[in-house]
């Protein structure tokens, strides 16, 4: 029976403090935003930043890119871009779902209703990954969440502050327990920058020397001194 995530609280607290970065400005536009998410999944905020910025050379605007086949999005972001026709797949799913609802590519609304709703619409979007979900409600909402990707559960596992990988959803909610929702915002920039590190490195991260048998308890919560 494979043994369910457990988290190492003290840990992950030096983790991320020790990744601890401004936070980003506020998003203007939650399209925008999604469209990042999609690219910053299992992926750099470098390979991110260039992919949007040839996404806003290439295309008039995000109906524009809703309307591209999925080819000329992958030849958009770069052939070579991690899973790039995967990618370009959900996200085009994503954006025609929109259209479908709002009859435009628009998510401001989501601003106007309670939390709530906009935390569902934002989750049931047709090729919705649930980082890209948690993110958007996050920093465009914000609602608290703390998004995960496989690369993310990856660096935590082999760096010992998850006892063992799950599913990006099931290790979301774990953190959700541990992470308080006005530290999520700059406890997700802290992993980001790690995961930078992580994907040129190859090397997980080097959190102190703590150990499993120490004070760094599955039990123990981030937010305790």
């Amino acid at each position: 029976m494979t043994a369910k995530p457990e988290l190492y609280t003290t840990k992950f607290a030096q983790f991320v403090r020790t990744n601890m970065e401004k936070d980003p400005t506020p998003p203007t536009d939650l399209i925008e935003l999604l469209i990042e998410s999609f690219l910053l999944t299992d992926a750099s905020r470098d390979q991110t930043a260039h992919a949007m910025s040839r996404i806003r050379h290439d295309m008039v605007d995000f109906n524009d890119l809703r309307v591209s086949l999925v080819k000329e999005m992958v030849e958009t972001i770069g052939v070579r871009y991690p899973e790039a026709h995967d990618r370009c797949v959900l996200l085009r799913r994503a954006l025609h779902d929109i259209f479908k609802r709002q009859h435009k590519v628009s998510l401001e609304h989501l601003t106007t209703i309670p939390k709530r709703d906009a935390k569902s619409y934002i989750e049931n979007l047709d090729g919705i990954p649930s980082f890209v979900a948690a993110r958007v409600c996050l920093l465009g909402l914000n609602i608290h969440a703390v998004p995960m990707d496989r690369t993310t559960i990856r660096l935590l596992v082999e760096s010992d502050i998850l006892t063992a990988a799950g599913s990006a959803a099931d290790i979301s909610q774990l953190m959700l327990r541990h992470v308080r929702a006005e530290d999520a915002v700059s406890t997700h920039v802290a992993i980001r920058k790690a995961v930078d590190r992580y994907l040129v490195s190859g090397r997980p991260a080097r959190v102190g020397r703590t150990t499993r048998k120490t004070s760094a308890s599955p039990s123990k919560r981030a937010s305790r001194k």
